[in-house]
């Protein structure tokens, strides 16, 4: 995972302008958990065989862009962008960045949780929610093939 092209679409299980949530991304050696108000969506886990850099060897940064996907991100293109509602923006309020503390490892790694959440947890949220993973994307990587984590046992 060194480089983009991973995203996932999800269509919540709530309206989020109608009430403040808490969207959070724990960043460990181990594993890379997206959460909203503590509930798993997404996790990435660290396995050397899979490949890429994420999380042991680069620094965590959080982005926060909107970009014109049509072609693939709006459900293969189904669905358009309604620019008659443009221009659009993204705000981010109460933004905090928590550091685990440092652990005592040689490495002086911090540890907040090794543990990715429980896989049937986690896997009813994707089973109910999720509208588009690259990984299912046969038409996107046609010429090069899908990306390795998304092909490994």
């Amino acid at each position: 995972m060194n480089v983009g092209n991973r995203e996932q679409q999800f269509r919540l299980w709530f309206d989020p302008t109608k009430d403040f949530y808490t969207y959070s991304v724990e960043w460990t050696p181990k594993n890379i958990i997206f959460l909203i108000d503590g509930t798993a969506i997404r996790v990435y886990k660290h396995e050397p065989s899979r490949g890429g850099t994420f999380p042991t060897q680069r620094h965590m940064r959080r982005d926060g862009s909107l970009w014109y996907a049509d072609d693939w991100a709006t459900q293969g293109g189904r669905v358009k962008t309604d620019w008659t509602h443009a221009p659009f923006y993204a705000y981010y309020r109460n933004l905090r960045v928590t550091p685990c503390a440092p652990s005592s490892s040689p490495a002086g790694v911090a540890l907040c949780s090794d543990e990715a959440p429980a896989s049937a947890a986690l896997q009813k949220v994707r089973a109910e929610h999720l509208l588009y993973g690259y990984c299912e994307d046969q038409n996107r990587f046609k010429d090069t093939g899908l990306p390795k984590e998304c092909t490994a046992d």
